[in-house]
């Protein structure tokens, strides 16, 4: 349902006139303080109707892999569509693994207080809750298995940079599995 910009609690409306009117429906709520500890929700009521489309898994594999087709697209008007293939491999290694496996992490609560003041996450280790072998894991495990297949069988193997593939793809699920 929408959210109403509607009274009490020290909320007042953008649209609101000078003579402290009722906020008019959709009108989003201000809060009097901008403290970290609200941001999260005032982020998420900015945004609660028009990103809904992140918010699932199907449009963030949908968003992922039109990334990876795109990208290969792209690439394919620099060189021809196997070194493309080759060419994402590395680049898709190379934006993943620092944000999957490197980049760490506090997880937060509404309060923005540390969830149980343990160590920082990588975002691997966030990922549903830190459950083992979801679909989401086994989509990103599989992920550069396919990649690196299709990259070193698409090409003549004198113009193929094997050792890179391999490298980029085990470089992507050593990580994975060590915690499995």
């Amino acid at each position: 349902g929408k959210r109403g910009g509607g009274g009490g609690g020290g909320t007042h409306s953008r649209n609101s006139s000078k003579g402290g009117g009722t906020p008019g429906p959709g009108a989003l709520p201000r809060q009097h303080s901008r403290t970290f500890s609200n941001m999260s929700d005032i982020a998420f009521s900015l945004v609660s109707e028009s990103g809904w489309f992140l918010r699932t898994q199907t449009s963030f594999w949908t968003l992922y892999l039109a990334s990876i087709l795109g990208s290969w697209l792209v690439l394919c008007t620099f060189t021809d569509a196997g070194m493309a293939l080759t060419w994402l491999n590395l680049l898709h290694a190379a934006a993943t693994f620092p944000l999957l496996h490197w980049f760490r992490t506090q997880k937060f609560d509404k309060q923005n207080i540390y969830d149980d003041g343990g160590e920082p996450l990588t975002y691997w280790e966030q990922i549903d809750n830190g459950k083992r072998w979801t679909n989401t894991r086994k989509g990103l495990l599989i992920t550069p298995v396919v990649l690196y297949l299709a990259a070193s069988n698409s090409v003549d193997f004198s113009r193929q940079p094997l050792l890179l593939n391999l490298l980029a793809m085990l470089g992507l699920l050593i990580p994975k599995l060590k915690d499995q």
